[in-house]
């Protein structure tokens, strides 16, 4: 079973594709958000761990994405 079949088992769909124009908007003051950082997830070859903050708030999301 390849890893891409795991996640969708276990988790649902898998992530979208991160892409620049994919900005999460922010959940207490709905300003667009900018990305942080970007971190590989560990044994799952094509994920990325996406932070968004807000620049207004400075609220932080994190995201799990599929890299494109």
């Amino acid at each position: 079973m390849s890893s891409q079949e795991q996640f969708s088992q276990h988790s649902g769909p898998p992530p979208e594709p991160y892409t620049s124009a994919h900005k999460p908007t922010c959940p207490h003051c709905a300003q667009r958000m900018v990305v942080r950082t970007v971190v590989p997830v560990l044994f799952a070859g094509n994920f990325d761990d996406v932070t968004y903050a807000c620049e207004g708030c400075g609220v932080e999301v994190k995201r799990t994405a599929r890299r494109i």
